[in-house]
């Protein structure tokens, strides 16, 4: 019976952390490009040490979510680690998916406010954001990305109320008066400063939220993910 030969390079240990677990990796053959792959014990993926692709890398994932809360732009994103444009569009679709809004607690204060951008151009391109900001938490609890109007409102305020909370603030925007209950609603002068503070970070942190700019999103669906990584990435 015929033994498969075990390629090695000199100078490369035998054990190797994973990248992925911390476990113990053995070598593993040589890829297409004579580089050494290395076999994880625990987790069984394959991996190499020094990547010519830098999309394969472990922290790619992570550089994307950090230049993105940092004001930089998909192009800026590509430029700074070395990637394609459409891998960092690919890359943020995909983790978007696999974030979760937080649990809904009980017994919490909320405001609620619109943020006005725009996709693609200002000619056509107009779009709402409305989000849910938790006073006790410091964090946004739920979001919806569209038109300015009761039915889009409604996704966000309907988890708002599951929630069972104290009091619910907005702005004096006739759309919430039907959709809150009187007794839960409040619209009094600096009641949403803690929310309108929100969006002005917003704008701070994200580029395509900015006032003066031409880096608008290319899409609804871009702009949601982008959004979720920011608020809960």
């Amino acid at each position: 019976m015929k033994q498969s030969k075990t390629y090695c390079v000199k100078g490369v240990g035998d054990h190797v952390k994973c990248p992925w677990c911390k476990g113990l990796s053995i070598r593993y053959g040589l890829n297409k490009a004579k580089k050494q792959r290395f076999r994880c014990k625990l987790c069984c993926k394959t991996f190499l040490i020094n990547y010519t692709n830098q999309a394969y890398r472990n922290s790619t994932n992570t550089k994307i979510i950090n230049h993105l809360k940092e004001s930089c732009g998909i192009s800026s994103i590509s430029r700074l680690i070395h990637v394609s444009k459409q891998t960092v569009l690919t890359r943020i679709l995909k983790m978007a998916k696999h974030l979760k809004r937080p649990p809904v607690t009980f017994g919490m204060t909320y405001e609620i406010d619109e943020q006005h951008t725009y996709i693609q151009n200002k000619e056509t391109g107009e779009i709402w954001i409305t989000y849910a900001f938790c006073r006790e938490t410091k964090r946004v609890v739920d979001f919806i990305v569209g038109d300015r109007t009761k039915m889009t409102m409604k996704t966000v305020i309907d988890f708002v109320l599951l929630s069972n909370p104290i009091k619910v603030y907005t702005d004096g925007l006739g759309n919430y008066k039907s959709l809150i209950p009187k007794f839960l609603h409040s619209t009094r002068r600096r009641a949403t400063n803690h929310i309108e503070r929100q969006n002005l970070k917003n704008r701070t942190d994200l580029k395509r939220l900015g006032r003066s700019t031409i880096c608008y999103s290319k899409s609804a669906a871009l702009l949601s993910a982008c959004l979720r990584i920011y608020f809960w990435g």
